[in-house]
Protein backbone atom coordinates (compact mmCIF):
# COMPACT_ATOMS: atom_id res chain seq x y z
CA UNK A 1 0.00 0.00 0.00
CA UNK A 2 1.10 3.55 -0.93
CA UNK A 3 2.99 5.02 2.28
CA UNK A 4 3.23 2.17 4.30
CA UNK A 5 6.65 0.17 4.69
CA UNK A 6 6.77 -3.49 6.34
CA UNK A 7 9.11 -3.94 9.28
CA UNK A 8 11.60 -6.26 8.95
CA UNK A 9 12.57 -8.11 12.54
CA UNK A 10 15.80 -9.93 12.60
CA UNK A 11 16.27 -11.61 15.81
CA UNK A 12 19.32 -12.94 17.03
CA UNK A 13 20.50 -15.06 19.59
CA UNK A 14 24.46 -16.17 19.87
CA UNK A 15 25.08 -20.15 20.13
CA UNK A 16 27.51 -22.35 22.04
CA UNK A 17 30.18 -21.70 18.79
CA UNK A 18 29.68 -17.78 19.17
CA UNK A 19 28.28 -17.09 15.87
CA UNK A 20 25.05 -15.11 14.95
CA UNK A 21 22.22 -17.51 14.06
CA UNK A 22 19.02 -16.24 12.58
CA UNK A 23 15.78 -17.81 14.11
CA UNK A 24 11.87 -17.75 14.72
CA UNK A 25 11.97 -17.48 18.48
CA UNK A 26 12.17 -14.38 20.99
CA UNK A 27 15.97 -14.63 22.30
CA UNK A 28 16.00 -15.69 25.88
CA UNK A 29 19.15 -13.92 27.68
CA UNK A 30 20.65 -15.32 31.22
CA UNK A 31 22.48 -12.82 33.58
CA UNK A 32 24.25 -13.41 37.01
CA UNK A 33 22.42 -11.30 40.01
CA UNK A 34 23.77 -8.43 41.19
CA UNK A 35 25.67 -7.68 37.87
CA UNK A 36 24.33 -4.82 35.19
CA UNK A 37 23.30 -6.21 31.65
CA UNK A 38 22.86 -5.15 28.43
CA UNK A 39 19.51 -6.00 26.20
CA UNK A 40 19.79 -5.33 22.39
CA UNK A 41 16.61 -3.72 20.70
CA UNK A 42 15.59 -6.53 18.89
CA UNK A 43 13.34 -4.40 15.61
CA UNK A 44 15.11 -3.16 12.89
CA UNK A 45 14.46 -0.04 10.68
CA UNK A 46 14.97 3.66 10.36
CA UNK A 47 14.52 5.05 13.36
CA UNK A 48 16.06 7.25 16.12
CA UNK A 49 13.12 6.04 18.78
CA UNK A 50 13.52 3.48 21.04
CA UNK A 51 10.90 2.96 23.82
CA UNK A 52 11.26 -0.42 26.29
CA UNK A 53 7.90 -1.51 28.36
CA UNK A 54 7.79 -4.37 30.47
CA UNK A 55 5.49 -7.02 31.35
CA UNK A 56 3.70 -10.38 30.69
CA UNK A 57 2.34 -9.59 27.28
CA UNK A 58 3.42 -6.34 25.15
CA UNK A 59 -0.13 -4.92 25.28
CA UNK A 60 -0.47 -4.75 28.66
CA UNK A 61 3.49 -3.78 29.58
CA UNK A 62 4.56 -0.74 31.38
CA UNK A 63 6.88 2.00 30.06
CA UNK A 64 10.32 1.44 32.03
CA UNK A 65 12.68 3.74 29.89
CA UNK A 66 12.99 5.35 26.14
CA UNK A 67 15.60 6.85 23.94
CA UNK A 68 14.71 9.55 21.00
CA UNK A 69 17.24 11.10 18.85
CA UNK A 70 20.11 9.94 20.82
CA UNK A 71 18.15 11.63 24.14
CA UNK A 72 18.00 8.89 26.89
CA UNK A 73 14.96 9.38 28.90
CA UNK A 74 15.44 10.16 32.74
CA UNK A 75 18.18 7.51 34.36
CA UNK A 76 16.75 6.02 37.04
CA UNK A 77 18.43 3.27 39.47
CA UNK A 78 17.52 0.25 37.33
CA UNK A 79 17.27 1.35 33.55
CA UNK A 80 19.79 3.29 30.25
CA UNK A 81 18.58 3.35 26.94
CA UNK A 82 21.74 3.86 24.73
CA UNK A 83 21.95 5.58 21.22
CA UNK A 84 21.57 2.28 20.00
CA UNK A 85 18.37 1.04 21.29
CA UNK A 86 19.70 -1.31 23.79
CA UNK A 87 18.85 -1.59 26.94
CA UNK A 88 21.17 -1.56 29.98
CA UNK A 89 20.03 -3.17 33.03
CA UNK A 90 21.79 -1.99 36.59
CA UNK A 91 22.50 -4.45 39.64
CA UNK A 92 20.25 -7.03 38.65
CA UNK A 93 18.01 -9.18 41.17
CA UNK A 94 15.85 -11.63 40.64
CA UNK A 95 12.71 -9.35 40.51
CA UNK A 96 13.61 -8.45 37.59
CA UNK A 97 13.22 -11.65 35.29
CA UNK A 98 10.65 -11.46 32.71
CA UNK A 99 9.86 -9.99 29.44
CA UNK A 100 11.29 -7.07 28.33
CA UNK A 101 10.04 -5.13 24.58
CA UNK A 102 11.53 -2.37 22.49
CA UNK A 103 9.20 -0.73 20.18
CA UNK A 104 10.78 1.52 17.30
CA UNK A 105 8.68 3.96 15.84
CA UNK A 106 9.29 6.68 12.91
CA UNK A 107 7.27 8.74 10.41
CA UNK A 108 6.84 4.94 8.21
CA UNK A 109 6.95 2.24 10.85
CA UNK A 110 6.16 1.24 14.10
CA UNK A 111 6.99 -1.98 15.50
CA UNK A 112 8.37 -4.17 18.77
CA UNK A 113 9.89 -7.30 19.72
CA UNK A 114 10.66 -9.25 23.34
CA UNK A 115 13.80 -10.38 24.98
CA UNK A 116 13.05 -12.21 27.84
CA UNK A 117 15.47 -12.07 30.29
CA UNK A 118 16.08 -14.54 33.81
CA UNK A 119 18.43 -14.25 36.50
CA UNK A 120 20.92 -16.90 38.60
CA UNK A 121 20.65 -16.54 42.11
CA UNK A 122 24.06 -16.20 44.05
CA UNK A 123 23.52 -14.35 47.00
CA UNK A 124 23.43 -16.24 50.06
CA UNK A 125 21.40 -13.49 52.46
CA UNK A 126 18.62 -15.22 50.18
CA UNK A 127 18.81 -18.37 51.69
CA UNK A 128 15.98 -19.23 54.37
CA UNK A 129 17.11 -18.81 57.80
CA UNK A 130 15.01 -20.14 61.32
CA UNK A 131 14.83 -17.48 63.69
CA UNK A 132 15.95 -18.68 66.69
CA UNK A 133 18.82 -20.68 64.87
CA UNK A 134 20.04 -17.13 63.03
CA UNK A 135 22.93 -16.63 61.85
CA UNK A 136 23.18 -19.98 61.70
CA UNK A 137 22.06 -21.45 58.92
CA UNK A 138 20.97 -24.73 61.77
CA UNK A 139 21.05 -25.53 65.24
CA UNK A 140 20.14 -27.29 68.10
CA UNK A 141 16.91 -26.21 70.55
CA UNK A 142 16.45 -28.00 73.80
CA UNK A 143 12.38 -27.60 74.94
CA UNK A 144 10.99 -29.03 78.19
CA UNK A 145 8.68 -32.30 77.77
CA UNK A 146 5.25 -31.48 77.43
CA UNK A 147 6.38 -27.34 76.14
CA UNK A 148 5.03 -25.27 73.64
CA UNK A 149 6.69 -23.17 71.58
CA UNK A 150 7.11 -21.63 68.29
CA UNK A 151 9.69 -21.31 65.17
CA UNK A 152 9.86 -19.02 62.35
CA UNK A 153 11.34 -19.53 58.81
CA UNK A 154 12.51 -16.47 57.11
CA UNK A 155 13.45 -15.50 53.61
CA UNK A 156 14.20 -12.61 51.15
CA UNK A 157 11.42 -12.86 48.48
CA UNK A 158 13.56 -13.38 45.42
CA UNK A 159 10.25 -14.01 43.00
CA UNK A 160 6.75 -14.28 43.44
CA UNK A 161 6.29 -17.83 43.28
CA UNK A 162 8.65 -18.50 45.86
CA UNK A 163 7.36 -20.31 49.09
CA UNK A 164 8.63 -21.95 51.96
CA UNK A 165 7.57 -25.41 53.48
CA UNK A 166 8.11 -27.02 56.81
CA UNK A 167 9.00 -30.38 57.03
CA UNK A 168 9.50 -33.04 60.13
CA UNK A 169 11.49 -36.00 58.64
CA UNK A 170 10.51 -35.96 55.65
CA UNK A 171 6.76 -35.47 56.28
CA UNK A 172 5.23 -32.09 55.59
CA UNK A 173 4.06 -30.27 58.66
CA UNK A 174 1.08 -28.54 57.04
CA UNK A 175 -1.36 -27.65 60.69
CA UNK A 176 -1.00 -24.71 62.42
CA UNK A 177 1.54 -22.93 59.63
CA UNK A 178 1.41 -19.21 59.54
CA UNK A 179 2.26 -17.55 56.40
CA UNK A 180 3.03 -13.91 56.28
CA UNK A 181 4.88 -11.06 53.90
CA UNK A 182 6.67 -8.03 55.54
CA UNK A 183 9.53 -5.31 54.40
CA UNK A 184 12.89 -4.76 55.76
CA UNK A 185 14.26 -1.52 56.44
CA UNK A 186 15.47 -2.24 52.54
CA UNK A 187 12.62 -2.25 51.68
CA UNK A 188 12.66 -5.94 50.72
CA UNK A 189 10.26 -8.34 50.75
CA UNK A 190 10.44 -10.92 53.28
CA UNK A 191 8.61 -13.79 53.70
CA UNK A 192 7.90 -16.15 56.75
CA UNK A 193 6.58 -19.53 57.80
CA UNK A 194 5.38 -20.04 61.41
CA UNK A 195 4.82 -23.53 63.20
CA UNK A 196 3.70 -24.37 66.53
CA UNK A 197 5.81 -26.69 68.34
CA UNK A 198 4.11 -28.94 70.85
CA UNK A 199 7.43 -31.16 72.44
CA UNK A 200 7.18 -34.50 73.27
CA UNK A 201 9.87 -36.28 71.85
CA UNK A 202 13.05 -35.03 69.79
CA UNK A 203 12.48 -33.70 66.32
CA UNK A 204 14.34 -32.76 63.03
CA UNK A 205 12.39 -30.25 61.13
CA UNK A 206 13.67 -28.41 57.89
CA UNK A 207 12.73 -25.39 56.31
CA UNK A 208 12.58 -25.63 52.51
CA UNK A 209 12.61 -22.20 49.85
CA UNK A 210 11.94 -23.09 46.77
CA UNK A 211 10.91 -21.78 42.87
CA UNK A 212 11.30 -22.29 39.99
CA UNK A 213 13.61 -19.64 39.33
CA UNK A 214 15.95 -20.86 41.54
CA UNK A 215 17.49 -23.95 43.48
CA UNK A 216 15.94 -25.23 46.71
CA UNK A 217 17.74 -24.39 49.51
CA UNK A 218 17.48 -25.48 53.98
CA UNK A 219 17.90 -24.68 56.74
CA UNK A 220 17.47 -27.03 59.75
CA UNK A 221 16.57 -26.97 63.44
CA UNK A 222 17.14 -30.28 66.16
CA UNK A 223 14.69 -30.09 68.84
CA UNK A 224 16.06 -31.87 71.97
CA UNK A 225 14.88 -32.64 75.87
CA UNK A 226 16.29 -29.78 78.00
CA UNK A 227 19.52 -30.93 79.68
CA UNK A 228 18.88 -30.79 83.43
CA UNK A 229 20.41 -28.19 85.42
CA UNK A 230 23.94 -28.58 86.73
CA UNK A 231 22.93 -27.02 90.14
CA UNK A 232 19.56 -29.79 90.42
CA UNK A 233 21.68 -32.35 89.22
CA UNK A 234 24.41 -31.77 92.16
CA UNK A 235 21.39 -31.74 94.63
CA UNK A 236 19.85 -34.95 93.53
CA UNK A 237 23.44 -36.83 93.48
CA UNK A 238 24.08 -35.35 96.99
CA UNK A 239 20.17 -36.43 98.27
CA UNK A 240 20.92 -40.07 96.61
CA UNK A 241 24.43 -40.39 97.99
CA UNK A 242 22.66 -38.68 101.60
CA UNK A 243 20.31 -41.42 101.82
CA UNK A 244 22.39 -44.31 100.63
CA UNK A 245 24.85 -43.07 103.30
CA UNK A 246 21.89 -43.36 105.63
CA UNK A 247 20.20 -46.15 105.15
CA UNK A 248 23.74 -48.01 105.56
CA UNK A 249 24.39 -45.92 109.11
CA UNK A 250 20.98 -47.62 110.07
CA UNK A 251 21.96 -51.07 108.93
CA UNK A 252 24.87 -50.67 110.61
CA UNK A 253 23.34 -49.65 113.82
CA UNK A 254 20.80 -52.46 113.83
CA UNK A 255 23.46 -55.28 113.06
CA UNK A 256 25.22 -53.93 115.74
CA UNK A 257 22.48 -53.83 118.13
CA UNK A 258 21.42 -57.09 117.46
CA UNK A 259 24.52 -58.46 117.78
CA UNK A 260 25.25 -57.22 120.95
CA UNK A 261 21.81 -58.61 122.23
CA UNK A 262 22.47 -61.89 121.02
CA UNK A 263 25.87 -61.95 123.01
CA UNK A 264 24.57 -60.78 126.23
CA UNK A 265 21.58 -63.85 125.94
CA UNK A 266 24.78 -66.33 124.83
CA UNK A 267 26.57 -64.97 127.95
CA UNK A 268 23.61 -65.51 130.42
CA UNK A 269 23.13 -69.09 128.89
CA UNK A 270 26.51 -70.17 129.47
CA UNK A 271 26.55 -68.93 133.46
CA UNK A 272 23.50 -71.31 133.78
Amino acid sequence: MPGKHRCIILIIIINTLGTLTSCQKWPILLFKEADSGVIPCIPRGQTTTFFWTRGEWYNISDEIAYNVNGVSGPDTEKFHVFSNGSLLLKNMTLMDEGNYYCRITSDRTECHGSVTVYLKATNTNKLPYIDRCSPNKGCTIYEKPSSTSYLTCKANQVSSDMSLKWFNESKEITEEVEKRQDKNTMNETIISSRIKINYDEPQFLTCQASSMKMETAFAHVRLQSEPVDGTSAGIIVFTVVLGATCAILLGFLVYTFVKQNRDKKTRSDSER
